[in-house]
């Protein structure tokens, strides 16, 4: 139950120098297929076509598209592309020429006369893998990556986030990697967000979100611990501050953001091949209900994901006004558990909710978090779907 937070593969399909026609090939014809009728306008505007010219190259792509699958599951092909509109050919991307005869003759009558060959070294998809094993390299070390590819200039590249980038203390300069032979461009830089997806142990305003969830009104959030800062900001999207509690059993805040989604995920780094790098929060477990002596996990952005066995279920913290006697400390003795920055994130068992990170002591060997108690009577509930 993991999620593939940041393992993106995009084929972006760009011109490629030193490409040669066909031998043979006829002169355009135009493709006689019936063509969609309702974005000729808009491919006529995006292209600098007339509505004719807008009409074939639609045509063209529709025709293409009927015949996609079998041209990316043929492997004597390695990719392949449309022209720019106003050339309006088919461009196949070969290996081997030699296989230019066989290709031509699985084609449409219609496209025949209006495809070119390209001899290239690297498949679109052994481009795609290559990009997303190391995005995923660095994903695993929770540093969010973009994988990106250019089929057509036969480049792969990944982008690590800046923000992530620099926790992790990459320089901000240009490395290469290599994945079965395909070379990586490796750069620092903006990478495209999942702004509109917000769940628990993304980083915050120097704080772990933490939790998504529901008021009694409807409305959908995330939480971090109250002595946060109350100006958050999550995946590049800025929350709208709600309310906080810090007192008795809570510390805790909640926040909503207009157009996002709330998601009952906690990121977590792991990959078990079911779910990569999140799990589904699908329940709670009660403060009276948790076993002393049993082994609790969390992830927060400094330490990341780890485990201790539950010491006490009836802590007091002096951060929290006239605290009550409901905070959790959950130990490891072998390793920091939790540390700055890790506050608000999540405090789970497998797919249950158990509380949230609200504190440290004993050199960040004792994680000391809010139990589910300290959500009574403030209107909100852990999002469990």
């Amino acid at each position: 139950m993991r999620y593939k937070l940041f393992g993106c593969i995009a084929a972006i399909f760009v011109g490629l120098a030193g490409a040669s026609p066909a031998s043979g090939a006829a002169p355009q014809a135009p493709i006689t297929a019936t063509a969609p009728s309702g974005d000729v306008g808009a491919v006529a505007r995006l292209n600098g076509l007339t509505l004719a010219q807008a009409v074939d190259f639609a045509s063209l792509q529709s025709t293409v598209e009927g015949i996609g699958v079998s041209l990316s599951n043929n492997p004597a092909v390695t990719s392949y592309w449309i022209e720019p509109a106003n050339s309006g050919m088919l461009v196949v991307g070969l290996r081997d020429l030699t296989n230019e005869g066989a290709v031509i003759a699985s084609l449409p009558a219609s496209l025949q006369s209006r495809v070119r060959f390209v001899q290239q070294r690297y498949s679109e998809l052994e481009l795609g893998i290559a990009a997303n094993e190391v995005a995923l390299s660095y994903t695993k070390q929770s540093v969010p990556a973009y994988g990106s590819v250019d089929v057509r200039a036969q480049s792969a590249s990944v982008t690590l986030d800046n923000q992530s980038a620099s926790q992790a203390r990459i320089q901000a300069h240009p490395v290469t990697a290599s994945a079965g032979g395909v070379p990586i461009s490796v750069s620092v830089g903006d990478i495209p967000q999942p702004a509109s997806t917000i769940y628990a142990g993304l980083a915050g305003s120097g704080c772990t979100s933490g939790f998504s969830v529901e008021h009694t009104s409807g409305t959908r959030g995330i939480i971090t611990a109250a002595h946060c800062g109350n100006s958050q900001t999550i995946s590049g999207v800025s929350l709208t501050f709600k309310f906080e509690w810090q007192y008795g059993s809570a510390d805790v805040q909640w926040h909503t953001a207009s157009g996002s989604t709330f998601r009952n995920w906690a990121y977590d780094g792991l990959n078990d091949g079911t779910t990569p790098y999140y799990r589904l929060i699908t329940g709670t477990i009660p403060r009276l209900s948790l076993v002393m002596g049993g082994t609790y996990c969390k992830y927060g952005i400094t330490t990341k994901y780890g485990c201790g066995t539950l010491s006490s279920r009836v802590e007091t913290p002096s951060w929290v006004n006239n605290a009550s006697a409901t905070f959790l400390a959950i130990d490891n003795a072998s390793a920091a558990i939790s540390l700055p920055g890790d506050s608000g994130g999540p405090t789970f068992s497998d797919g249950n909710a158990v509380g949230l990170v609200s504190g440290t002591s004993n050199s960040g060997h004792r994680l000391v978090s809010m139990s589910m108690d300290g959500f009574a009577g403030l209107g909100i509930t852990v999002a469990t779907s």
